[in-house]
């Protein structure tokens, strides 16, 4: 288990905790709240770990990363085999890392992908020359655009949050139709600084799908507030 890192001069941690993959058929982690698919750490790598059985011979590890620094985040996916039941990702600030894996025996059989994990977002990592945390964090509250727009199952709404002293800022997300009448609230909570992303399956408060037709996404924060318009077809 790897000590808690602490950034000097901050009154939070976040806590990067070992993922476990049990049986290889789910994803198991110490779960932390307040995000929206995602968990922000400092640190200069992840582990994931796993549980495997005595015919496993090797693992494959479907690798995903996402660069969180760009209005609309750029995926790519790699392929790493590891030996052991673990393996230990280097990270970068500003891209978010998740994972699936296979077990394989000696013969090539392979397992069933385990499900997907959370995306660890990496806030900072250390400088091997002055030792001090190099932080990636906003510099400015702002509600980027949705992707995919328009779209018809789900969308995802990213937004970053940011503060003078890294104190949490009260955060509120609202979808309108309209006539300005609220369908859905999807925030409505304190956020510390970083990078956010929020999903709606146009669905309403209610738990209904809404008509087709164009929507509007209210972000406010502090003293921010920004609208993108969102387009649910059918």
């Amino acid at each position: 288990m790897r000590r808690v890192r602490w950034l000097s001069g901050w009154k939070i941690a976040w806590v990067l905790a070992w993922t476990s993959v049990l049986g290889l058929i789910g994803l198991t982690i110490a779960e932390l709240t307040n995000y929206s698919s995602i968990i922000q750490f400092y640190g200069d790598s992840l582990i994931f770990s796993w549980e495997g059985g005595p015919s496993q011979h090797h693992y494959r590890i479907y690798l995903t990363t996402e660069n969180m620094m760009l209005p609309v985040p750029a995926e790519s996916c790699s392929t790493l085999y590891s030996d052991e039941s673990s393996i230990e990702i280097e990270t970068l600030p500003g891209l978010a890392y998740s994972m699936r894996v296979q077990a394989l025996t000696a013969a090539g059989d392979a397992s069933e992908l385990s499900n997907q994990s959370p995306a660890y977002l990496c806030l900072g990592s250390t400088d091997p020359a002055t030792g001090r945390s190099q932080v990636f964090l906003p510099n400015e509250t702002a509600l980027g655009p949705s992707y995919p727009n328009p779209f018809n199952s789900a969308t995802t709404i990213p937004f970053k949050i940011a503060s003078e002293d890294g104190s949490p800022v009260g955060v509120s997300m609202r979808i309108y139709n309209t006539m300005g009448q609220v369908v859905r609230q999807l925030l409505d909570e304190d956020r510390y600084p970083g990078q956010y992303r929020a999903i709606w399956d146009g669905r309403n408060d209610q738990g209904m799908l809404v008509g087709a037709g164009t929507y509007i996404c209210l972000l406010q924060a502090g003293d921010y507030t920004g609208t993108r318009l969102l387009v649910f077809m059918k």
